[in-house]
């Protein structure tokens, strides 16, 4: 019988980015707001799209099953819920792979792993938009809850987010991942207390919905309430 050996696979760019820390060397990836590809047409990709017209840009949509275009060039918004991101994934080029901006709430890093991605573009967005065409409500209750985005293509959707009076943050990866998983807790917790109590939840201290850039799901309790989702 041949010995079990364990096997370990990690990134070394984690390690190399906290050395950078230590010794003050930390550098944020710059890049400028372009015409895009913006991948669904919800809530989320209907705000990109109408702040790039703002600025005369001819931003290309591309709607969930369809194939992303391989010789455009700049950030390709992923604006869908979590559960099609592995579509969205599988319709993208190889070339452009690196150019996917990721803006989904949820657990991502097991979907990156899955499909070799390191290092993407990802943000944390602390806002809400009630509806499609609506206005953006900014989630800036204080410094700690403000949308915040960090890869190749973070500068882009900053400057973005700010011409349409959004306010946002680019942090390197480690510090961006802190700010993806306290959102990810936070939105996890949130709809836990409302699939306990119901209608009940809204009575609690967390009812202000648009203060932590989330909304009350309107519907019966057996559709469930708590965090909507903001794509």
């Amino acid at each position: 019988m041949e010995p079990l050996v364990a096997q370990v696979n990690s990134d070394s760019r984690a390690t190399e980015e906290y050395f950078d820390f230590l010794l003050n060397k930390t550098t944020i990836m710059q890049s400028e707001d372009q015409p895009s590809v913006i991948v669904g047409d919800g809530r989320i990709g209907s705000m990109l799209l109408d702040f790039g017209s703002r600025r005369k840009f001819e931003d290309v949509t591309v709607t969930q099953g369809e194939l992303i275009p391989a010789d455009h060039p700049g950030p390709v918004y992923v604006c869908t819920p979590a559960p099609a991101l592995a579509d969205v994934v599988a319709s993208c080029p190889e070339e452009k792979k690196e150019d996917l901006v990721f803006l989904s709430d949820g657990q991502l890093e097991p979907l990156f792993m899955r499909n070799g991605l390191f290092g993407n573009t990802q943000a944390a967005l602390w806002m809400t938009v009630m509806r499609r065409g609506g206005k953006p409500v900014d989630g800036l209750a204080n410094e700690n809850l403000v949308t915040t985005v960090s890869g190749k293509w973070s500068g882009a959707l900053g400057m973005r987010l700010n011409h349409g009076g959004l306010a946002c943050r680019e942090l390197s990866q480690r510090d961006a991942r802190r700010s993806i998983l306290e959102r990810l807790v936070f939105v996890s917790a949130y709809n836990l207390v409302g699939a306990v109590h119901g209608e009940d939840h809204r009575h609690s201290p967390l009812k202000d919905g648009s203060r932590y850039g989330i909304a009350d799901r309107v519907g019966s309790p057996s559709a469930g309430w708590g965090v909507q989702v903001t794509v």
